[in-house]
């Protein structure tokens, strides 16, 4: 997938259909939202901003879901954890060779262990790694944190992470890998929509 082509296809598309411009905006984290009477008004670090319509991809943690939580009376939310956990850490250009295309989401698969790289959107040559295991089995967190070279050589063999990554294979924890269900994705008050 090249994802920044793609982010330019929405763009230009976007706007070709739109009189006013459109942004992207990465990493913001929205604080709160408030419905007004001309849109939605999204509180961040960055000031607030009025939007005629909020589609959210905000996560696990997400000020949208809250919101949707607290103001739609049948908005159905749950999560459970999973038999996996993942594991979160960057790797910049210079920490694997061969070098990633920076253009392409690169993923590896073994059996019940997902390697998954993207393409930092707001850092250049820089990736952000989730990997996705068992909390039993061969490759588990403490597996790795006791041996990750073994472990980058046995999921990625044509690839090579320098010291600071496999630091960071040390170091990290692991969290839970948390599925949340939820049975409304829109609001019927204000023009807000959860994507994810």
């Amino acid at each position: 997938c090249d994802r920044r082509a793609l982010v330019k296809l929405l763009a230009t598309k976007a706007r070709e259909t739109n009189e006013e411009d459109l942004s992207f905006e990465y990493g913001v984290r929205v604080e709160r939202i408030e419905p007004t009477d001309v849109g939605v008004n999204v509180h961040s670090q960055n000031g607030t901003a009025t939007f005629d319509l909020v589609l959210a991809c905000d996560g696990a943690g997400s000020v949208v879901r809250g919101f949707l939580e607290e103001t739609e009376t049948d908005f159905d939310y749950s999560t459970t954890c999973d038999t996996h956990g993942y594991l979160s850490f960057r790797v910049t250009g210079n920490d694997i060779s061969p070098a990633l295309d920076p253009d392409y989401i690169h993923t590896w698969p073994h059996g019940d262990v997902l390697l998954h790289a993207m393409p930092s959107p707001t850092h250049t040559d820089t990736f952000l790694c989730t990997l996705v295991l068992p909390w039993a089995g061969v490759w588990t967190p403490s597996t790795i944190r006791a041996h990750p070279q073994d472990f980058v050589q046995w999921c990625c063999p044509d690839h090579t992470l320098q010291p600071p990554v496999l630091a960071q294979l040390r170091s990290h924890s692991a969290g839970p890998l948390k599925i949340g269900v939820c049975s409304r994705f829109h609001s019927d008050r204000a023009p807000i929509v959860l994507l994810g």
